[in-house]
């Protein structure tokens, strides 16, 4: 992803505003991918976060989706205290704003670090549900 690529460089020149608005770019571009990935990972709370994607296709009302969608997150990422998605996004819809270059630098890499967590957190999901599902096909038809 270009666009990630950019984040980082910005962010090892020390580069805050810029990283910070590559970073707002990802997320904002991703952060329903990334609901979308938990959707699929067949929890029995998946079909919730499924019907919030579905509204939100029609109201386009992000911070709603984001609001709701905690709950029904995995342990994983519920277990931070804090909703994840919506602190990416809070943090990236004010701070390019309102933040200096030293204060976007600062917030850039917590961004990194809270975005890394949760992208691995869902890789490690979504490749343990296949993998189990794996076993369980395996296991039914023997």
């Amino acid at each position: 992803m270009v666009t990630s690529k950019k984040a980082l460089m910005n962010l090892s020149s020390n580069y805050g505003i810029g990283s910070f608005v590559y970073f707002r770019r990802i997320v904002e571009t991703e952060l329903i991918n990334l609901l979308e990935q938990v959707a699929d990972l067949n929890d029995p709370k998946s079909s919730k976060i499924r019907q919030l994607l579905d509204e939100h296709k029609k109201s386009h009302k992000t911070a709603d989706l984001l609001e709701e969608v905690f709950n029904f997150l995995p342990d994983s990422l519920k277990g931070l205290g804090v909703n994840p998605f919506k602190l990416l996004y809070g943090t990236l819809s004010v701070g390019v704003h309102k933040l200096s270059d030293s204060d976007c630098f600062e917030q850039a890499m917590s961004l990194r670090a809270v975005l890394d967590f949760v992208l691995k957190k869902i890789f490690e999901e979504s490749k343990e549900v296949s993998e189990v599902k794996k076993h369980i096909k395996r296991l039914s038809t023997e």
